[in-house]
């Protein structure tokens, strides 16, 4: 079904089923009518898993891939429930349960054939189930929550009974009551909220009790302020967090204390700019409908900008001026980043040194010439460094000082027959000076 997109749609004769498009009046057309008459099939959850599309329809899995073929719904004893059908592998996986046992809901894996779908594992044996929720897929296993006799917890599963185990308990250490909302986070893990109520925590997990852990601290402006509306976009995840300090904004994490923060006050101050719906990632851009004050709800479009090349630093996607971990700061609003103008200095402190270290007392008048041009070009770059110790003075606090030193010993060397000692003590100044130059 390349270029084609499945959508619910209704009409008089077939009522509310799923048809297929790409996008042209001769392009669209009727998917599978899974309930014959008016009433419809009211199908939801479509996806595309292998070129064929799974959904749900009439309380049934179907898969068809051919529009106008005759369609299968598998296993007409096996009802989902509330759960979404996710992608895995070249199979879906969902929550159900047996006509036969209809409190028994548990997680189940379908490649779309009647023999090809199976309870995965039955967390909670009996009558009860163990009701999944959240059902979420990274890479090659996939975390759900479940609710067993000791409480919800966190599981992960390969799809296979054998390889399906409880991640971390409910009621184990600081593990909240609830667990609200599950997004993927890059090829292996997941980012959580849980929490009793309107307070919330973000956790992240990748499938290990010892990976799984709160990111960041508790809720700082009291109830209703925690973490929600997750979404995956690339390798972070997208939510809403008020801080206690900007309102409601847009943040995002990449599974690290670190690289968990505020994308942008877009509505600044304590005011609160929310996610709302029509969420979606096309081309590199997050599309999502965003609510705030002075707009209300509207469209708007989040470019990250190029990939991240500083995957250790919260703040900066690319080196810039000073290199990852490192602000680019113009303290001096010179137009430079101040940990240019340290290596800027030193540059020019190196390049200063070089000409002192070549200039040579005249032995004979005819060298006279040739030094009295190294001393105007030493003389010439000094001046030039002392202007830039002014331009940038709250970068270069004391340097000027130093400058005026080797200044002075640059006189003396230029005057003097016994040149060697203020020659000496310029190039030991400068040394000295170099070393105090911080660069960030």
């Amino acid at each position: 079904m390349p270029g084609a997109v499945l959508l619910a749609a209704t009409t008089d004769a077939e009522g509310n089923e799923l048809w297929i498009t790409d996008g042209t009046a001769g392009g669209t057309t009727l998917l599978k009518d899974t309930v014959p008459g008016k009433d419809g099939g009211n199908p939801q959850s479509a996806v595309v898993v292998g070129g064929r599309a799974f959904f749900l329809a009439n309380n049934l899995l179907w898969v068809d891939g051919t529009p106008g073929s005759t369609g299968t719904a598998t296993a007409p004893d096996v009802h989902p429930s509330f759960s979404a059908l996710v992608p895995f592998g070249g199979n879906v996986l969902f929550s159900g349960f047996r006509e036969s046992a209809p409190t028994d809901v548990e997680f189940w894996i379908s490649d779309g054939t009647d023999a090809g779908m199976h309870v995965v594992a039955d967390v909670v044996p009996g009558d009860d189930g163990s009701n999944p929720l959240f059902v979420t897929a990274a890479g090659d296993h996939a975390f759900f929550v479940a609710t067993t006799a000791d409480g919800i917890g966190l599981w992960v599963t390969d799809g296979t009974s054998m390889g399906t185990s409880l991640v971390k308990q409910s009621v184990v250490d600081t593990f909240a009551a609830a667990i609200f909302e599950m997004a993927r986070l890059g090829d292996r893990s997941v980012v959580f909220t849980v929490g009793t109520g309107e307070l919330r925590t973000l956790w992240v997990s990748d499938g290990t009790p010892a990976g799984t852990r709160q990111l960041g601290g508790e809720c700082p402006s009291g109830n209703d302020c925690g973490p929600r509306e997750l979404f995956s976009f690339q390798d972070k995840v997208i939510f809403n967090l008020d801080d206690g300090v900007h309102g409601v904004e847009l943040w995002q994490t990449d599974g690290t204390d670190a690289g968990t923060g505020m994308i942008a006050d877009l509505a600044p101050g304590a005011a609160s700019f929310t996610l709302g719906y029509l969420v979606a990632a096309f081309g590199g851009e997050l599309f999502f409908v965003g609510c705030e004050a002075t707009h209300g709800c509207e469209p708007w479009l989040f470019d990250p900008g190029p990939d991240d090349q500083c995957p250790d630093d919260p703040v900066k996607l690319a080196p810039g001026d000073c290199g990852c971990g490192i602000p680019d700061v113009d303290a001096d609003g010179s137009g430079i980043s101040d940990c240019l103008v340290g290596a800027e200095m030193r540059a020019r402190i190196d390049a200063l040194s070089a000409l002192i270290t070549a200039a040579t007392p005249p032995k004979t008048k005819a060298d006279r010439p040739a030094f009295k041009a190294a001393l105007t070009a030493i003389r010439g770059a000094l001046a030039t460094m002392l202007s830039y110790c002014d331009a940038h003075a709250r970068t270069l606090p004391d340097v000027k000082a130093d400058l005026r030193k080797v200044k002075k010993a640059v006189k003396r060397f230029g005057q003097t027959r016994a040149a060697k000692r203020p020659k000496d003590k310029a190039l030991a100044l400068l040394t000295t000076l170099r070393g105090t130059i911080v660069i960030p």
